[in-house]
């Protein structure tokens, strides 16, 4: 499978898990079950794009990366039919089941190389949070009364994650410094790999910054419309971050 694909999994797989992952931080009792179909639906459409993707790119049906996707679409269906405003022992068994085929998902992902899978890990949670912030400030028009905290978690999750991929991120550039000096053929020459690695600076961490500060004000100042606004932006500046960085390792080998 090209890098392009592996991309392209990578990025779907991400939306996916961030859907799931963080669906706990808003009580569905509060929320309603509609949220959690949303989620779903948003889930088990990322990963049946992504199964499409590994197949049609020439992969044999027969891997363990095919069967997880499988299991994860099967998991998200059975939660968009089932699950109620509370969650019951079913629901919390799948989706436990449902964080642990995604890990996997990842790992397999970059052929079980366990630094890799350590850092895109985080990169997953890193664009998943962003993304879940913003779908649930879209949330708050069909349940205006409810709390501020689910958002101001989100984002509290958010910046230690920022702060780990950045020391990630700066471990990377200085392993691979070679990738970095004048006159380099590596990677794709000189001047473009530092335009990479300043765009995936800039764009993924420094400008994320400014807004989730912006955005955390008007969240507590219950102003969410202006919030979902910020983290709209967010969720455009982080996308294209990842999938710099996530294109520099399939492409480079660069974990940036």
């Amino acid at each position: 499978m090209g890098s392009i694909g592996q991309v392209a999994i990578f990025f779907l797989l991400s939306i996916s898990f961030g859907s799931t992952l963080f669906s706990i931080l808003a009580n569905s009792k509060n929320t309603g079950a509609g949220l959690i179909r949303v989620l779903s639906t948003i889930s088990a459409t990322s990963m049946i794009v992504a199964l499409i993707t590994f197949l049609t790119s020439g992969e044999s049906f027969y891997q363990a990366l095919t069967l997880l996707i499988i299991g994860t679409i099967i998991l998200q269906i059975i939660t968009y039919f089932f699950h109620r405003d509370g969650k019951s022992i079913l629901m919390w068994t799948i989706y436990t089941l449902s964080g642990v085929t995604h890990t996997l998902c990842a790992y397999f992902l970059v052929d079980q190389k366990l630094v890799p899978f350590l850092f895109y890990f985080s990169s997953m949670l890193y664009l998943g949070v962003v993304h879940y912030v913003m779908i649930l400030g879209h949330w708050y028009l069909v349940t205006p009364k409810l709390s501020n905290k689910p958002l101001l978690k989100g984002l509290l999750i958010f910046w230690p994650l920022l702060l780990l991929k950045l020391t990630a991120t700066s471990f990377g550039a200085f392993d691979k410094m070679d990738f970095f000096t004048e006159g380099t053929i590596l990677g794709s020459g000189y001047s473009f790999n530092w335009i990479m690695l300043i765009m995936r600076v800039v764009w993924g961490y420094l400008i994320l910054l400014v807004l989730s500060y912006f955005g955390w004000k008007l969240v507590k100042m219950r102003d969410i419309q202006s919030a979902t606004g910020i983290f709209y932006v967010m969720v455009f500046f982080v996308y294209i971050a990842e999938i710099i960085s996530t294109y520099l390792y399939f492409e480079h080998g660069l974990l940036l």
